[in-house]
Parts: C-alpha cells; sequence; structure tokens
C-alpha cells in the first residue's frame, strides 16, 4: 500500500471520530461533547495532508469554527474543553496549562484562523510568560509557537531562557527532562516530545552554533526509538519525526546505497536500500502453516492501579496469546458491554483492550481461547497493562497454559 493510499484510508478512519457539530474526539458522537485538543489536532493533520491526498475542505473549515466558538475575549486563551487526551496539557491555569494549550491550537490554525483571534491567543500567551510556575512543557511549546509563528525576538529570547535548562551528556547529546515528582511533570515521552520542540526551534535560529545544537538534540532524539521504528506514544513520535524530517532535509546526502539480507526458516531475502527507494516500506512474508483444533481455556485477567494518585482514566491491557491459540470472537464482543473496556483490537498473536477507570479495585476481563495449531513445548505469554497517558507506568507479567489452568 502506498502512501498516499495510505493517507486516503487514514483520512475516512478519521472521519469516523468527526461529530455532528464540526468536532473530534475519541468516540465521536458517543461522547458527551468534543475535544479541543483532539479537534485542533486533526484541524494540524488535514491541512498537512491537503497537500498530498483530497481532503474536503469543509470538513477542516467546520471544525475550525468550532474551535474559534470556543474561544473567549475574557481570558483570550482556547480553553480546555472535553476529553484532553495528551496529559501534558492538563496543567491548571496557574502553572501554564491553558497557555500550552493555546500555543497548541494556535500551530494548528495559524493560516486559517483570523488575525484578531491569533492576536488573543499572542496576549493569552504573553500573560503567561509572566507566571514563575509554568511547567517547562509549557515554556518549550511557546517558544515553539512564538517561532513558528513569526514572533522571533520572544521565541529566541525564551529558547536562550531554555538552554539553561537542558541536560547534557559529554558534548555530543543535549535534551530536556521534565520533573518526575510533578503530577504534570513529566515522562519519557514527554521529553522526547520537548527535545524535539527544542530541536525545531533551534533550526528556526539562524547560526551555526543552534544548528550543532540541534544536532546534539537530534541525536538524544534517535536513541529513544523503540524496536518498531516510533517512540514511547503516539504524540512525542509525531513531533519526533517531524524534527528528525526537518533536520534530514537541512542535511540532506543523496548518495545512499546498502543491502539487507534477512534469513528465517531457512529462506534469505536480499533488499536493496537506495536514493530511489529509501522512503519505501519493505516488507517479506514467510509461510505461515496452521492446523485448526479445539483444545480451549477460559482466560481471566484481573489488574488494578496501586498509586496514590486515583484512577487511571485510561489503561492499555496488551495480552500476548500462547503460541498456537487464538481468542474466540464472540467472547471478546460480550467484554465490550462491560463498562470497564471500551474496545479491543486483535493483532497478530495478542489482543489489546482499551479499558477505563481502573483504580484500586481488580478490573477483571475474561474470555475464551482454543487452540489454532498444535506448538510443543509451550513456553510462558507475557500480558502488559499500562497507563495510556503515560505508557512507562506500566506492569508485566507472564502466564501459561497448564491442564489445571
Amino acid at each position: 500500500m502506498g502512501l498516499g493510499l495510505n493517507s486516503a484510508v487514514g483520512y475516512q478512519r478519521q472521519l469516523r471520530f468527526r461529530r455532528r457539530d464540526g468536532s473530534f474526539s475519541s468516540y465521536g458522537n458517543e461522547d458527551n461533547q468534543g475535544s479541543m485538543w483532539l479537534t485542533a489536532f486533526v484541524v494540524k493533520a488535514f491541512r498537512e495532508a491537503s497537500q498530498y491526498i483530497s481532503i474536503d475542505e469543509e470538513v477542516i473549515n467546520k471544525a475550525t469554527d468550532w474551535i474559534l466558538r470556543l474561544q473567549t475575549n475574557e481570558t483570550l486563551c482556547f480553553p480546555r474543553f472535553g476529553e484532553m487526551i495528551h496529559k501534558e496539557l492538563k496543567g491548571g491555569t496557574d502553572r501554564g496549562g491553558k497557555a500550552a494549550l493555546t500555543a497548541f491550537v494556535m500551530l494548528a490554525v495559524k493560516d486559517i484562523a483570523p488575525e484578531d483571534r491569533l492576536d488573543w491567543g499572542f496576549t493569552c500567551l504573553e500573560n503567561s510568560t509572566q507566571l514563575t510556575n509554568k511547567t517547562l512543557y509549557a515554556e518549550v511549546l511557546l517558544a515553539y509557537t512564538y517561532l513558528k509563528m513569526g514572533e522571533y525576538a520572544e521565541g529566541e529570547r525564551l529558547v536562550n531562557e531554555l538552554m539553561s535548562k537542558a541536560k547534557r551528556e559529554g558534548d555530543d547529546i543535549l535534551y530536556w527532562e521534565g520533573d518526575r515528582n510533578s503530577l504534570y511533570g513529566g515522562s519519557r515521552a514527554v521529553d522526547v516530545e520537548m527535545t524535539a520542540y527544542m530541536a525545531l526551534s533551534l533550526m528556526h535560529i539562524s547560526g551555526r552554533g543552534n544548528m550543532e545544537e540541534a544536532a546534539r538534540a537530534i541525536r538524544w532524539i534517535t536513541t529513544q526509538r523503540n524496536g518498531y521504528g516510533g517512540f514511547v506514544s503516539t504524540q512525542d513520535t509525531i513531533v519526533a519525526v517531524e524534527a528528525l524530517s526537518e533536520f534530514a532535509a537541512r542535511t540532506f546526502a543523496s548518495d545512499l546505497a546498502t543491502s539487507v539480507s534477512v534469513t528465517a526458516g531457512g529462506e534469505t531475502v536480499q533488499r536493496m536500500v537506495e536514493g530511489d527507494n529509501r522512503l519505501l516500506y519493505q516488507e517479506s512474508k514467510v509461510p505461515d502453516l496452521t492446523k485448526r483444533g479445539s483444545t480451549g481455556y477460559e482466560l481471566k485477567v484481573c489488574t488494578s492501579f496501586l498509586r496514590n494518585s486515583g484512577a487511571v482514566d485510561r489503561a492499555i491491557l496488551d495480552m500476548e496469546m500462547p503460541s498456537g491459540y487464538i481468542p474466540v470472537h464472540s467472547t471478546l464482543r460480550q467484554l465490550r458491554r462491560s463498562s470497564a473496556v471500551r474496545q479491543f483490537n486483535i493483532q497478530e498473536g495478542k489482543v489489546i483492550f482499551t479499558m477505563q477507570k481502573v483504580a484500586e479495585d481488580k478490573t477483571c476481563l475474561e474470555f475464551r481461547i482454543i487452540r489454532e495449531n498444535y506448538v510443543e513445548q509451550l513456553k510462558p505469554a507475557i500480558v502488559k497493562v499500562h497507563d495510556f497517558y503515560r505508557p512507562e507506568e506500566r506492569s508485566i507479567k507472564e502466564y501459561e497454559l497448564t491442564p489445571a489452568a
């Protein structure tokens, strides 16, 4: 599937989360109201995608109108409204949270919102710069917003202040780290996002020294990638990829040629990576022989959140299936009727549940699996649960099937 087709499919999927009033939320019209953060996120994504695929302008316009209707002439900020998926933007007004959200929204609508509304937004940001106890994340996002919107003097001033708060490892590594003791203070995902924003900011400021500092930040970002090529969460991956792409565009060399060989199951596949296909995703599969069986088990998994900060609003339960076993779809659908499970997704070899409101009391899920093909010396499978917003808040356990299980 090509990049254009992938983008078109993603666009159509995103429309399923559109509400009748033009806004977007995690579950569309099932939610009580649209989300300011998510609607701004979608507007930005659709505007960028419209350069490559056909996007209905009415969708973007209605979403933008919805955003602007909520901006009041009292605070001049874009208020928190609806579900806030990005926890770093949930900080209270006195911590700069409202300004951080306003900066995020301004970046999304900067080329399509009326000038007077953007002026309101700048006033909101200016008022917040006087606060002495803002989160580091808010400071970083404000600096980038000022630079991205052409307010270079204020942007450079904030970047210079933020450089004194950077962490360094030798002469080659530079990054920013949130306060782990703060409720909204930080996580590794936020560190990646902040460092990526700062790398982008440094690349917006002329001068060789700033580009060298950006390179040090990029070097740290590349060390944070996971085994799948992304980073910790969706949002930090998006900003990190933007920073990496911007840096690559400024430092790119076109003469690339390398050979990659992969051997699996006695078969060897060789792929060439050259200048004309360097951005092309390549995939090879080995034959998969399966044999139907009928042995089944009832699986029951329970989880609870043992922290003083209360319940987790949303959690991900990632349950690996024992080799050769598959879940019974009808028993998974029954779980959707409970208040604990919002949705489930079956991927190769595992089931991923999206759960809501996991608290100290146990939340248990029970469903059936059956054997699809026989596997000798069955090994334990892994079950993982983590906070949707802070993936590093997680627990990992093993389980195995026995005749008495």
